[in-house]
């Protein structure tokens, strides 16, 4: 069992950001002097440890400090539960829209490479304003940056790997066999 340090203070929240340092350490040079580990695992315990540290001093923050103003602001996007109908079908409009230039473009390539992915890649590359055209309009109506990218990327990574399963199939229908 780990010994509690000697001293720990009382009051306030740098004394209790100190007795956390301290504790963890105490603990964690004990956890490593008694064990053998190498040098990536240490790496690792440290890097969990600090990661454990940064969540407890979050949770310690004074809420006087940060005042009432978080309260009365109005949220800079949109929460999940305020995105509408109209906003859904915007989306799904502009991806069809992806999906269809990147259907044409390929096959208007198709002749031009011999590798489908050369085919899709050039196809994507001539379709990237309707993605662009798309992260405008959810930045206009306030969609978080983080649901924008993902969202944005699983519409391309989904359109270019059909578009591809279907571009290799035409490849490969075009293809005669040799005798």
């Amino acid at each position: 069992m780990i010994d509690k340090p000697d001293r720990l203070f009382d009051g306030g929240i740098d004394s209790l950001i100190y007795d956390q340092l301290r504790l963890t350490s105490h603990w964690l040079l004990h956890y490593i002097k008694n064990m053998k580990y190498t040098p990536m695992r240490i790496n690792k315990i440290l890097l969990s440890t600090l990661f454990g540290l940064g969540i407890s001093f979050s949770c310690c923050a004074d809420p006087a400090e940060a005042g009432d103003n978080a309260a009365e602001q109005p949220s800079e996007y949109l929460d999940s539960n305020e995105i509408t109908e109209d906003d859904y079908n915007m989306m799904m409009d502009y991806a069809t829209r992806y999906d269809q230039c990147l259907n044409e473009k390929s096959f208007a390539e198709i002749n031009n490479y011999n590798d489908p992915r050369h085919v899709v890649d050039t196809a994507m590359k001539q379709c990237a304003f309707e993605l662009e055209e798309l992260n405008q309009q959810m930045s206009d109506r306030k969609f978080p940056p983080i649901y924008r990218q993902k969202f944005i990327q699983r519409t391309s990574n989904r359109a270019a790997g059909d578009t591809l399963r279907i571009i290799m199939m035409e490849m490969a229908s075009r293809q005669t066999p040799s005798e």
